[in-house]
């Protein structure tokens, strides 16, 4: 993902910008996602900002500085359940109907997650009578890993559009050695350590162990999240208060 390092040289402010399909002005004119940085941060590290913001029109005052190569984020989630209509009353999500609720966490997933961004989708993605997953998929940001989950069927495990699929995984981000499983575990490797559970399964209804984190939609909101939300956030974010009314 290539971006423009924006200068301001009315206000002496830093932004870290790029262009995005996913925003549009009624003008037809160029519309950019962007970070303000003040003079005062003098260490920025591009890989970890958070740079999902509302798009803005770029201002006239601004012009680039120099581009830089923004390295790709890494999301979390599970439990979506696309088409399975027992999220509505068992987890009492807020939409009248599956259509409404798959087309808004479609819109949650994609407002959040970029092409070029890897999602681990730690399992229960889709109902078998819900189409065919490769649609889906394609319908959706980003490079999709699955955790395999005890409602994802052949249908959904033998898609083409996932890159890789397992039932665990093992790696390092942030310097921190993260666990992934459908479920949540009692103990795992390296706890000691500091590792890191992240699960589905429990759609936000289990108390955690320490350095325990459930990424279901149910306890983060019904979108995609990075590890460092959930660690800053404390764990679980319930439903925005729009998207309860």
């Amino acid at each position: 993902m290539i971006a423009l390092v924006i200068i301001d040289p009315v206000r002496q402010n830093l932004a870290v910008c790029w262009p995005t399909s996913a925003t549009a002005t009624t003008s037809g004119s160029a519309c950019y996602s962007m970070d303000i940085i003040s003079p005062r941060q003098s260490k920025v590290k591009l890989g970890n900002l958070d740079l999902r913001k509302e798009g803005r029109q770029l201002p006239a005052s601004w012009r680039a500085a120099e581009t830089h190569h923004v390295a790709q984020m890494i999301y979390f989630t599970s439990d979506t359940h696309f088409g399975d209509p027992r999220v509505l009353q068992i987890d009492r999500r807020p939409f009248p109907d599956m259509t409404a609720h798959d087309l808004a966490l479609i819109e949650n997933w994609n407002e959040r997650v970029g092409d070029e961004d890897d999602v681990w989708h730690l399992g229960d993605f889709m109902s078998a009578r819900a189409g065919d997953c490769d649609q889906l998929l394609a319908r959706l940001n980003g490079r999709k890993h699955l955790i395999v989950g005890n409602n994802d069927p052949p249908t959904t495990t033998n898609a083409k559009g996932w890159a890789s699929i397992q039932y665990y995984a093992e790696f390092w981000t942030d310097d921190r050695l993260l666990i992934l499983c459908h479920y949540a575990f009692r103990t795992w490797n390296q706890m000691g350590r500091n590792s890191i559970n992240l699960h589905g399964h429990s759609h936000g209804r289990m108390k955690p162990l320490p350095r325990q984190h459930d990424v279901g939609v149910d306890a983060q909101g019904l979108r995609p999240v990075t590890l460092s939300s959930i660690l800053t956030k404390g764990g679980m974010i319930r439903y925005p208060r729009e998207e309860r009314q």
